[in-house]
């Protein structure tokens, strides 16, 4: 999708209008100022839901991802409608017709909208010079890296001044087990985690106490407007450390029950999408031997803070507390 510019229209907006985007931050799924399509996409007339798809992909941004039609990712065919749209859009950016076949092909290699759907500006632009080309490794895999650049396994070679590497994001997890972060057992978090992450609400962990992990697994950071999210964990956090103070607490661990029940309830959060057919980073599955789990929180921002709220009024008897 097209990463949207600021343009005078937005900056023209009254500062009472702009302060309605930023009060509502928390009341929308992803904490972005859009919402979804609360109508099948097939229930619209073809030229209906091309009036909705134009407003979306013209906003640019996240829009025509996460505000279009609900059930894009639960049902293939308003998904496959939906994709067709984008892939319309985008071949028209590009002159090559063997280029457009690889970047956006006929029949989506997967549901639209199931992997991490990156923002661009002029990238398919950059196709149509002479001296840009691409490789499909889907058909062609690269099969080693040599002295001068990258041999597929086709035999076919190609020379190269810099190689980028871009295949790592071990998302969600790997900024965590990567340090060697130990319990109170003296066990690494790398070895608990080994068959799966476990925590309650994205944050903590059971044997890991006065250890907050922001914007971690199993919370909506992957799904989420950043700083909407970084600042819902961070008030959140700075509530439980005055509740601490000021009852002499220094201490806290969240407890194996609750760590259980919210672990079990934020990976099941797909269930039933399209998303689940996908391999993505959304599982793990980039990672050779990352067990197969869904990494973040899909319930949505309003659903998370309302856990969140419901902690704090409870006097966060999921933890132990202790001087």
């Amino acid at each position: 999708m097209q990463q949207r510019e600021f343009d005078p229209e937005f900056d023209g907006r009254t500062v009472e209008e702009k302060k309605e985007f930023f009060r509502n931050r928390f009341t929308q799924w992803d904490g972005n100022h859009g919402a979804p399509i609360m109508r099948p996409a097939k229930e619209d007339s073809p030229e209906e839901r091309k009036k909705e798809f134009d407003r979306l992909y013209g906003e640019g941004g996240f829009s025509y991802w996460g505000s279009n039609y609900f059930d894009g990712m639960f049902d293939r065919e308003s998904n496959d409608l939906i994709y067709e749209y984008w892939r319309d859009s985008v071949r028209k950016r590009i002159k090559d017709e063997a280029k457009a076949g690889i970047l956006a092909p006929k029949t989506s290699p997967y549901p639209f909208g199931t992997k991490r759907v990156p923002l661009e500006q002029t990238y398919f632009e950059a196709y149509n010079y002479d001296h840009v080309d691409i490789i499909d490794i889907q058909k062609d895999p690269i099969q080693s890296i040599t002295a001068s650049g990258i041999q597929t396994k086709s035999g076919a070679s190609c020379d190269l001044d810099v190689l980028i590497f871009a295949t790592g994001f071990d998302a969600a997890t790997g900024s965590l087990t990567q340090i060697d972060i130990r319990g109170k057992e003296g066990k690494s978090l790398r070895e608990e985690w080994r068959t799966g992450a476990k925590t309650f609400l994205g944050m903590a962990m059971e044997g890991f106490p006065n250890l907050f992990a922001l914007y971690g697994p199993q919370s909506p950071s992957g799904t989420c407007n950043g700083p909407v999210c970084a600042q819902l964990q961070g008030d959140w956090l700075v509530n439980l450390f005055e509740h601490m103070k000021t009852r002499g607490k220094k201490y806290v661990e969240a407890q194996h029950d609750a760590t259980e029940e919210w672990s079990a309830h934020a990976t099941s959060t797909l269930k039933g999408t399209l998303l689940e057919e996908t391999n993505s980073y959304f599982f793990g599955d980039n990672i050779p031997g990352k067990p197969r789990q869904l990494v973040y929180y899909f319930g949505g921002v309003p659903a998370y803070k309302g856990k969140l709220d419901e902690v704090e009024k409870e006097k966060y008897k999921e933890f132990d507390l202790l001087p």
